[in-house]
């Protein structure tokens, strides 16, 4: 694995800050890693450097910002004692996320159930981090026959 990090690494120099781009971005280094194996290598074994070499320094940063965002989110409904449990799963989740991308890559597959917890899990955290706002009930939508106006509780 680490023979491949390291031609990726030199493969992705030209344009590291902004990568490949998404889902072309393994063909800037594949040529020069199937060459020195004799075979096909369909990924870089290391979803951090995978993510840099689709999205460059700049897409990888954002996504560790999301990524840290919503950890820190889960930690504070937690300690909040608001979804504990979910809270536990996601953070449970973000260990594995972590250590899963140092020997796979799964870090932007948006055809995964990774990506699908991830986006589902940001969504569920960040509402439940926003206040209930209670709006007026009103009562009888549509006006009455005698033309009185609806009541508001």
């Amino acid at each position: 694995r680490t023979e491949i990090w390291s031609l990726v690494i030199n493969g992705i120099q030209d344009r590291v800050l902004l990568g490949g781009g998404y889902g072309s971005g393994w063909e800037m280094v594949s040529e020069a890693i199937n060459q020195r194996f004799g075979r096909s290598i369909g990924h870089a074994h290391n979803g951090f450097l995978m993510m840099v070499v689709n999205v460059g320094l700049l897409g990888a940063f954002l996504t560790t910002l999301i990524f840290l965002y919503s950890g820190a989110i889960a930690f504070a409904q937690m300690m909040r004692g608001r979804q504990v449990l979910f809270a536990c799963f996601w953070l449970a989740y973000q260990v594995y996320f972590l250590i899963g991308n140092l020997a796979a890559s799964f870090a932007l597959e948006y055809s995964t159930l990774d990506f699908v917890l991830l986006t589902v899990a940001m969504v569920a955290l960040r509402q439940q981090e926003r206040p209930l706002q209670r709006s007026p009930v009103v009562v009888g939508q549509y006006p009455s026959v005698n033309g009185a106006r609806p009541q508001t509780r």
